[in-house]
């Protein structure tokens, strides 16, 4: 969806809405993207394999989102979105505006739930949402 002359992007990584060099993946998030109609995510914590983005990198356990390691996602403006998070403890998950994760920098607006290991954390990006959102662990660089 376009926005005030830009695309909404959010990087779950959140690398282009990704959690660069975090557990997480960048989200790229446009109107017109088949996969902006899947609403519900399977969040879970992993070792990291050669197909995440931030192999190499920062701490061994990754983010796996519907058992791809750090996925990017597509959202859009408006809609609902649910994280259904099973990472266990030490890996809480949570959405940021930093790249580096570890807790800080959260995206409060349309967020419920958030900071969790087990449970559900709801979405909904709205006007206020910055372009690029990352997820990540709250305890862990990259």
């Amino acid at each position: 969806m376009k926005l005030a002359g830009r695309y909404f992007y959010f990087l779950l990584q959140i690398a282009s809405l990704g959690f660069a060099g975090m557990h997480g993946i960048a989200l790229a998030a446009t109107a017109t993207d088949k996969g902006a109609d899947k609403r519900a995510f399977a969040i879970a914590a992993a070792a990291k394999d050669k197909t995440h983005p931030f192999f190499g990198q920062g701490h061994k356990i990754g983010l796996v989102v519907d058992g791809v390691q750090g996925k990017p996602l597509v959202l859009v403006r408006g809609l609902d979105y649910t994280f259904n998070i099973d990472t266990g403890p030490q890996h809480d998950f949570y959405f940021s505006t930093n790249a580096v994760g570890q807790g800080g920098s959260a995206v409060t607006e349309g967020v419920e739930g958030q900071f969790t290991f087990r449970g559900t954390v709801t979405f909904v990006p709205s006007a206020v949402t910055p372009d690029l959102v990352y997820y990540q662990c709250r305890n862990h660089r990259n």
